[in-house]
């Protein structure tokens, strides 16, 4: 039963990293295509970022039943960059919904400037807390100070590194996705070969 549970767990997160991944990575790319590819990127990801959450919803709630211990460890000594993840995510959905549904163009620019931040940054540090988790250097129980308890476990170059490839590995998932829906713009086929020959 708990191998079922894992495999279901693994498939949820497949799908937020393929799918998920992607909504953030459309930031990432429109960071570097400017103001060319926002009706693009808007009409692409308007129908289905907010439901690509659900596999992360999924992941969450299969952890916390699933494997109880494992939850409580990682939402307590990874609580600031999950936090952050958190503040990130809401951020996004806020500033892509009001810039895609708001009338007022004078206020666009902060919610196009608030929805790229925010899409460079949510991802950034779920790959931190990914690289803390991996590189298992969370503490075993409470004892010490607050920065090796709570800070040392995620702040480190390995940590760092992971945050930095999964950024660009959303951002190259949107821009091969988004090749789809603009055949004709350069910018994405520029930016998926440029970040394929990081990859490969």
């Amino acid at each position: 039963m708990t191998d079922l549970v894992i495999i279901v767990l693994g498939i949820a997160i497949l799908f937020y990293v393929l799918l998920g991944g992607a909504d953030f990575g459309a930031g990432i790319v429109e960071l570097v295509t400017g103001k060319r590819g926002i009706d693009t990127i808007s009409k692409a990801i308007a129908p289905v970022w907010e439901a690509n959450h659900i596999w992360l919803i999924l992941a969450v709630v299969i952890l916390f039943n699933g494997f109880p211990l494992v939850y409580t460890t990682l939402t307590t000594y990874l609580h600031i960059p999950l936090f952050i993840i958190l503040l990130g995510i809401i951020f996004r959905g806020t500033a892509f919904t009001f810039r895609y549904y708001d009338t007022v163009d004078n206020s666009h620019k902060y919610y196009t400037q608030l929805f790229r931040i925010s899409s460079l940054l949510t991802p950034f540090f779920l790959g931190v807390t990914l690289g803390a988790i991996m590189l298992g250097k969370i503490p075993a129980q409470v004892d010490g100070t607050f920065y090796t308890i709570f800070i040392a476990p995620w702040l480190n170059l390995f940590s760092f590194t992971t945050g930095i490839f999964l950024t660009l590995l959303f951002g190259w998932l949107a821009a091969i996705y988004l090749l789809g829906e603009a055949r004709d713009d350069e910018s994405f086929q520029t930016f998926s070969k440029t970040s394929r020959t990081f990859f490969v």
